[in-house]
């Protein structure tokens, strides 16, 4: 008698022993008529099962039951079995590829590939031994999720915000010999935690129910070490960078590739550089609060040691700062137009002073994206008045959900104002390099 999805009753096969691969998987819900609620996760191309009472949240373990081998065609099934073995119904929550780290017969190590916070999981086999027939294998496991949430403790809770200059004010920075002035670079924002003999990781902050980004995987970052000196966590605070040709991408462009589905950006072969700016935890000790001095004999230590990461382009003379603001803004600085960054020796945080003008624009079309976006908006036409003409296209500064909130609903956003950024206003009324920043504040919810 066949089972569905089952091509040999009784084959519970053992993982093979090889390092990062791809393989198939699936997590389905089972509501069946004789085991209850359950979860059943199936993995690889050999149809490796097993059921889970309750799937773990981060930072949870719960029990896996192997069970037997299930068929590839059978990972994406959803649907009614209606007697004998599984009976009860079956929907599909997931289904697709998973990097899988490490797989022995006693442990595997697989990240799923999700678009913005891939998830991690590490299944333990908790017996080596099993009452049942030999030709079984043991089959109480672990499954543990260790993904990463801002909660964890060694990882701070918020972005730190700094204070800015304006503009007409910077002079009097480039006269004092206590104030250090390096470029902003134009990036994206990261923290990163390193542990000695651990492999470096690294997340970014957004608002909503996801919090933490977690690229370390999306940067091959797993395949590195860290050199700390001690097992207790380092975090420093660093302007992560992209570059093609030796020159750095577009903030827009780096943003697509940190938001990228796992596989894009991990096997993109684009070089990344992080420039780091600041530190959080020494060791476990919280330094956060030490002056600028203390602070950078420590970022120069941990950046000697660790390649991937980089120092400043730091300036301290009243020459070399009066010159760095000159070349940023004229824009022929290699790494950013956007502005400044003045550490006060003295003082525990950094100060801004961006170069880059803000401007209040309607929305007044919609451009169907490509590639990658080709289901969801690509860029939005902009006037500078609510009736005015159209005098550009805005492509750069969205989240993925708030592209696809565009392309679902169009008349909702429609003549709304946002808040971009820009380098200048052209005569032809376009607005240079324009990025999204928000929607205008008493206009949004």
């Amino acid at each position: 008698m066949s089972i569905l999805g089952i091509p040999e009753k009784g084959k519970s096969s053992i993982p093979v022993t090889k390092k990062h691969m791809i393989w198939p998987y699936s997590i389905q819900q089972h509501n069946a008529k004789r085991a209850g609620k359950h979860y059943d996760l199936r993995l690889g191309p050999q149809g490796l099962s097993w059921a889970i009472r309750n799937w773990p949240k981060p930072g949870e373990k719960t029990l896996a039951k192997q069970t037997d081998d299930h068929a590839l065609s059978y990972y994406g099934f959803s649907g009614k079995i209606s007697t004998g073995y599984g009976a009860g119904t079956v929907k599909a929550l997931e289904h697709g590829e998973t990097e899988v780290l490490k797989s022995a017969p006693d442990k595997i190590t697989f990240i799923t590939r999700d678009r913005y916070l891939p998830k991690r999981y590490t299944l333990v086999r908790t017996a080596l031994k099993d009452s049942r027939p030999s030709n079984r294998v043991p089959s109480d496991w672990l499954l543990i999720n260790h993904t990463p949430t801002s909660k964890r403790k060694e990882i701070p809770q918020i972005k730190p915000k700094y204070n800015s200059v304006d503009l007409k004010n910077l002079s009097k920075f480039t006269e004092n010999p206590d104030i250090i002035m390096s470029p902003k670079y134009d990036g994206a924002a990261n923290v990163i935690v390193l542990k000695n003999q651990k492999h470096p990781e690294i997340f970014s902050y957004r608002k909503g129910k996801s919090g933490l980004i977690d690229h370390t995987f999306k940067l091959n970052y797993d395949k590195l070490k860290s050199n700390t000196g001690s097992p207790r966590p380092t975090v420093v605070w660093a302007e992560t960078m992209a570059y093609t040709k030796d020159k750095p991408l577009h903030v827009s462009k780096l943003s697509g590739l940190l938001n990228a589905g796992l596989t894009n950006t991990r096997y993109s072969k684009t070089p990344f550089k992080n420039i780091v700016y600041n530190i959080s935890t020494y060791k476990g000790k919280d330094v956060s609060n030490k002056p600028y001095s203390d602070k950078l004999e420590l970022l120069k230590e941990i950046s000697r040691k660790n390649k991937f990461l980089t120092m400043p382009e730091l300036n301290s003379t009243p020459i070399n700062k009066k010159k760095l603001i000159q070349t940023v803004l004229k824009h022929k600085h290699p790494h950013t137009s956007e502005g400044v960054v003045l550490y006060d020796l003295k003082r525990p945080l950094p100060l801004k002073s961006k170069f880059d003008k803000e401007f209040v624009v309607y929305i007044k079309g919609f451009k169907k994206g490509k590639g990658k976006f080709s289901t969801s908006t690509g860029g939005l036409e902009y006037s500078h008045t609510l009736n005015g003409p159209i005098v550009g296209v805005i492509g750069g500064g969205f989240t993925e959900e708030l592209r696809q909130q565009l392309y679902d609903n169009p008349k909702k956003f429609n003549n709304k104002a946002i808040l971009v950024k820009a380098q200048e206003k052209l005569k032809s009324g376009a607005l240079r390099a324009p990025i999204f920043l928000d929607f205008q504040q008493n206009q949004w919810g």
